[in-house]
């Protein structure tokens, strides 16, 4: 009775023993751990695919920046009147000033009153300059005037016709201001249309060498 007892026992301990031995072996590929050292292979794929299109978005966004901002042209073309060697009409560099305009126009006359033009002014596409002599009547002079953009057309191309043009139009000729201006539309509100551009000689404050100055830059037609 003992002998059976001990062998029922015995098999009992031996039968325990293996079961575990065979649950620690199986264990690990039962119950893999969740802290993995290494991510499956599809996860790493897609978790550096995602860090490259972050790191490309930036760059994209940046050229796409640089596209969109405008472009200044790489020349412009300025008109140069006055006390200067060679007055005329010169292309020049795009961010250039005018200090480069007058160099280009082989530099001031020794009669050039240089105190009335900001040399350090850029150059803007389609601008005039004007140079005064010294003793010049300046207080209604214009030196430097930007192109009138009224119609898409610069001050280069576009005559003003005095016999239509307004106070503010008519500013815009080298050496007219306000005054003048309006001496311009009282003259021909009291004595008819201008039939030639002479007939300007007849306004108070307009003298041959005013005309000379807006001569090219006048019309009385359209």
């Amino acid at each position: 009775m003992k002998e059976s007892l001990y062998l029922h026992k015995k098999k009992w301990m031996l039968g325990t023993m293996g079961a575990v031995v065979l649950v620690i072996f199986l264990w690990p590929k039962m119950f893999p751990s969740s802290e993995m050292t290494e991510p499956p292979v599809f996860q790493k794929l897609v978790v550096e695919e995602r860090d490259q299109e972050e790191v490309e978005e930036p760059n994209q966004s940046l050229e796409q920046e640089t596209n969109d901002s405008p472009r200044l042209p790489a020349t412009v073309l300025i008109d140069i009147k006055g006390a200067v060697r060679l007055p005329g009409v010169y292309e020049l560099l795009s961010g250039e000033r005018i200090i480069d305009a007058v160099d280009k126009a082989g530099g001031f006359l020794p009669n050039a009153d240089t105190r009335k033009v900001n040399l350090a002014s850029l150059l803007v596409d389609e601008m005039v300059i004007y140079v005064p002599e010294e003793g010049e009547e300046t207080e209604e002079l214009t030196f430097v005037e930007t192109p009138n953009d009224a119609g898409g057309k610069g001050a280069v191309d576009k005559k003003v016709n005095i016999n239509t043009a307004t106070e503010e139009e008519l500013t815009t000729l080298s050496g007219i201001g306000p005054s003048k201006a309006q001496a311009i539309i009282e003259y021909r509100e009291e004595n008819g249309l201008f039939k030639s551009v002479d007939d300007m000689l007849n306004v108070t404050g307009i003298g041959e060498k005013s005309l000379e100055k807006i001569r090219d830059e006048i019309t009385t037609t359209n």
